[in-house]
């Protein structure tokens, strides 16, 4: 017999109020179908009723309204017990998951404490040992010192007796140093000098010729024989041609003074849109040459043609061929369409 899913319909309420659903479900399952064997009886005694003379009619009828009463019991409690086992299984998956996840979260959780206190643990060994580590270094060091101890007093004793020759020593040797330098100095003096005079007198000439360059000042104090002191560069040398265009020359000498790393004089240059480039002048160790070399944004288009190795046996006029483009840019100041690099390196 079919009974149709609509005809019996759990409320999930009661279901899950009903404990242990699944044998609760197997007990219903088992009484459907006793009834439903019962059903048959009742139908067979039925059959045999009408077969008899005696209340025949009577006793068919009361056989067949038992049969179909207890048939529909029967299938109820089958239906029903079928449904509860069904969900009774789904909540003791359900339930199995839930302890499943709980186990593994608990696990999780108890791994982490683990290694966190292994972690705890471990910096408390490594404290202790490098602890251990210091001290024992410290004992070392102080032990080494106690043995050297009369060392420190035989040369404090032996200094204090030998500072005043060892003054003088340094005195000397600084005193050379200083003539070294001076000495490295005057190799590129006369031509930077020349550089800051020939600048000087071009804006001079300049500023008597053209009214409207009032407004250009330059400051060109003359460079001291040690271009290695450390103040050089304190004492202004520039030239203002406007708000933001302007020259600002600069000497960068490398310490200690040695032949074979050259001074170096920069020139800053920038113009009225505030593009800023610098051309830097440095005679080359050991040579009768010097070079010239830029970068950055300068006031003359290729301006790398201008730059490149040049004898100082011609350094004025060198100069001054160069320094009259550069100048005569700077007094146009044209907006430059792109920066001029140098592919000269030191």
């Amino acid at each position: 017999m079919i009974v149709n899913a609509d005809v019996v319909q759990l409320q999930p309420s009661l279901v899950n109020a009903i404990p242990h659903p699944t044998v609760i479900g197997c007990l219903a399952i088992g009484l459907g179908a006793f009834l439903i064997g019962l059903a048959s009886e009742f139908r067979g005694r039925a059959k045999r009723s009408r077969k008899s003379r005696a209340n025949a009619q009577q006793k068919a009828f009361r056989f067949r309204v038992a049969f179909i009463a207890t048939l529909l019991v029967g299938a109820a409690c089958t239906t029903f017990g079928t449904l509860l086992t069904i969900h009774g299984g789904s909540l003791e998956n359900e339930a199995k998951a839930r302890e499943a996840t709980k186990l593994l979260n608990q696990t999780r959780l108890e791994n982490e404490q683990a290694r966190k206190e292994f972690e705890a643990k471990l910096q408390t060994v490594l404290f202790a040992l490098n602890a251990a580590k210091q001290e024992q270094t410290r004992i070392l060091t102080e032990e080494k010192i106690k043995g050297i101890r009369r060392d420190f007093l035989q040369w404090a004793q032996d200094f204090a007796q030998r500072k005043p020759d060892k003054q003088r020593q340094f005195e000397q040797a600084k005193i050379a140093e200083r003539q070294n330098e001076i000495q490295i100095s005057g190799e590129s003096i006369p031509l930077f000098a020349f550089v800051l005079r020939f600048c000087q007198e071009a804006i001079d000439a300049y500023t008597k010729q053209a009214e409207t360059a009032t407004t250009i000042k330059g400051n060109m104090p003359p460079f001291p024989e040690n271009l290695y002191d450390q103040t050089i560069n304190n004492t202004a040398r520039n030239i203002i041609f406007g708000e933001k265009s302007n020259w600002n020359f600069n000497i960068s000498g490398p310490l200690p003074a040695v032949i074979e790393r050259p001074i170096t004089l920069i020139i800053g240059m920038s113009n009225s849109e505030g593009r800023s480039g610098s051309v830097q002048i440095w005679k080359i160790p050991n040579t009768s040459k010097f070079r010239i070399s830029g970068n950055g944004t300068l006031p003359v288009p290729n301006a790398t043609s201008l730059f490149g190795d040049y004898d100082m046996a011609d350094y004025e006029d060198t100069i001054s061929r160069i320094f009259q483009r550069l100048l005569e840019g700077q007094l146009i100041d044209a907006a430059m369409a792109t920066p001029s690099p140098s592919p000269t390196t030191r």
